[in-house]
This record gives C-alpha cells, structure tokens and sequence, in this order.
C-alpha cells in the first residue's frame, strides 16, 4: 500500500511538474500576431434591455432592446505594418444578425473579404472584385475594424497574474488600468465603489497548448460622464476566459455577461436628453486553431 502510495505522489508529482504548476505558471504578455497567423473566429452575442431617452420633456425613445449577433469566420494575417496587423483576410463561414423578430439578412455567408489598414482604420472590399453594400461595410467595421486605441491595450492583459501563479490563486485586477482603458477623458469611476478580481480556475492542456482557465468579476461604479450627469451607474461583469501560458499564441476563448445600468443625462450637439438604460450584454467569442474552410 505504502509503494502504491508513493507511485501515486511521485505521477502527481511529474504531472505538475509537465504543467509547470509546481513553483506556479507564467503566462507571458500577449503579442500581435505574426505575418501569416491564422484563426478561426467565432462570435455569438445577445443584447437585451430598455432604453428610455427623453429630450425637452418629450420621450423620443422608449422601446425594448433585443439583438443578436454571430458569425464564424476563417481569419489570415496577410501583412503587418510598425507592429500592427495592417491586411487581414477573411472567410465568413456564417453570418447571423437579428433585431427582436426581424432578422437583418445582409448577405455576408460564404464571402470572403480583404481588410486593409491600421485597427480602427481598416477598410473592407470583397475578394472577388463585387462591390460591398453600405451595411455590409457598417457590420465588417463593427467585427473586424479593430481597436483603435492609440497605446494598442489589449484589455485580455487585464486578467494575467503578476508574476508565476498557482491553480487556485486569486488576486486584484489593476483598476487604474482598467479606468484609464476606458479614457479618463470621457468616463471616470468610484474606485472605492469598484472591484476587479480574477482567479485562475486550473492549468491544462487545451487544442495542443498549455492554457489557464480564468474565472473573473468586475464591478464598475462611474462617477462622472463627459457633457452629462450620473444620478445611478454601474456595469457588472462577470465570466471565464481560456488563455494560453504563450502570449505568442493567438488562440483565447472567452464568455462573458454584463449587466449595464444608466440614469443620468447627456449632452451632445447642444442637446440634453435625459437617458434611462438597463440592458444585459451576454455571450462568447474565440480565436481557435484553423479548420477547414
């Protein structure tokens, strides 16, 4: 029984050691992807809530918010510019957008599409020459136009531990980060009201590479708005995240919910409207090894 037991701790043992959990993990910065990367995407979001929104005593909207959006795509990185991926090339698979019981067909199904330029100034054209519509440019931009924050944040950083980690391990996201992500000129948060923490749930072996599973909670208190008055505000998010230890990688999965809150009022163009908004953001996304097209 004795031998048994040691072989059983000495196999733990080398398992921990192969996963590198026995001193703790490092998961390294994430990086941009290289010149001929490849993923596919997969996205699936649903929208729901009301937004009231009452301008000079009149209500000028009023009205329930449901909305849905998904899509599969084969994703390449054909060209990369001063460390930014400047020529994407996509496949859409499948393309699925819906507003309450209308479904908004814009013929995006089995496209394929080159997007040239910088995130956020990248513009779409098809890769057989036809010419875009203008809300099938609109929903490439949304998706694929990337992120054009100027310092290149990837708001994934927000999740990775210091330094090496073990399973279990929970540990405070930075909120000056997060509230500087947000722009401190437009929006700045209660940092006494708000928490950020996350825990790495477990370390295993996920589509060939060494992964950490996330689990994190992020509650947002804003306490000023640009041109506008906060009377009660908040944004709740919670939810998991699949991180490989490289950051060279391309390959993350994440789900997520947020529970948004807004009353308080806006000013824009010279106009004040008084906004109410409850509305609930829930769904996944992922870049995962390519599969055939």
């Amino acid at each position: 029984m004795r031998t048994r037991s040691a072989l059983l701790l000495l196999l733990l043992a080398g398992a921990l050691l192969s996963l590198g959990l026995a001193d703790g993990v490092i998961f390294s910065p994430r990086a941009q992807p290289t010149e001929g990367t490849a993923w596919t995407a997969s996205s699936t979001w649903y929208t729901t809530g009301h937004n009231k929104i009452i301008v000079a005593g009149i209500s000028v909207r009023d009205k329930a918010i449901d909305h849905l959006s998904h899509h599969v795509a084969g994703v390449e990185v054909a060209e990369v510019a001063d460390g930014k991926v400047s020529n994407l090339n996509i496949a859409l698979v499948e393309q699925v957008t819906r507003s309450g019981e209308d479904s908004e067909e814009i013929g995006l199904d089995g496209v394929s599409v080159h997007g040239l330029g910088a995130p956020g100034e990248r513009k779409f054209t098809r890769a057989d020459g036809a010419r875009l519509k203008r809300p099938q440019k609109k929903w490439l931009e949304e998706q694929f136009g990337g992120n054009p924050d100027p310092d290149g944040v990837n708001p994934i950083e927000f999740l990775l531990p210091p330094g090496a980690t073990v399973t279990g391990t929970s540990w405070d996201m930075d909120l000056n980060k997060i509230a500087e992500y947000f722009d401190p000129e437009r929006f700045r948060f209660d940092m006494d009201a708000s928490r950020a923490r996350v825990t790495l749930e477990e370390v295993r072996e996920w589509h060939g590479v060494q992964a950490g599973r996330f689990s994190f909670d992020v509650y947002l208190v804003p306490s000023w708005i640009e041109d506008g008055t906060i009377r009660q505000a908040s944004m709740h998010i919670t939810g998991t995240a699949d991180l490989p230890t490289d950051g060279t990688l391309p390959w993350m999965a994440y789900d997520l919910n947020t529970d948004m809150r807004f009353d308080g009022t806006v000013k824009r163009r010279g106009i004040k409207a008084d906004v109410d908004l409850t509305m609930t953001f829930e769904g996944k996304e992922s870049q995962l090894p390519p599969m055939s097209l």
